[in-house]
This record gives C-alpha cells, structure tokens and sequence, in this order.
C-alpha cells in the first residue's frame, strides 16, 4: 500500500477528491487522501480533515473542513 492511499472503507468520492485537492491549492499545501476521514458527528459519506493534514496545520495554519459526498466543502 502506498504510504498515503487510504484503506478501502474510507475511500473518497471523485467530488470530494476534486473538491479538496482544488481547496489544498488554494491553501498552497499538498493534497492527501489519508488526511480526510467519515467523522462521526457528520451525516453518512461526509468526511472531514485538516487542509494539508494535521502535521501542515501545526507549522502552517490551515482550516478544517467537512465535505458532502457530492464535493462541497464546509470549514
């Protein structure tokens, strides 16, 4: 497995690749899909994650976001 694919149960949607690869851009850091994960207080499908991962935002403040299944981001 490479080192930041994610495990089958959390794969994301196409939307929300799309979606939060053009977020990390924006925020000039790189996208990962290992950073986003279903979050238990977020309806079904949603995920959620620090833009750029948990290790950026400590160095480089970013935001956390959820994103719908159909790819629309909320901080």
């Amino acid at each position: 497995m490479k080192r930041y694919e994610p495990l089958p149960e959390n794969r994301l949607t196409l939307l929300q690749e799309a979606s939060l690869s053009a977020i990390c851009e924006r925020y000039y850091v790189e996208y990962h899909p290992i950073h986003y994960r279903p979050s238990f207080d977020l309806p079904a499908g949603y995920v959620a994650g620090w833009v750029g991962g948990v290790e950026v935002q400590a160095a480089h403040p970013t935001i956390y976001v959820g994103c719908s299944p159909e790819g629309i981001i909320r901080s």
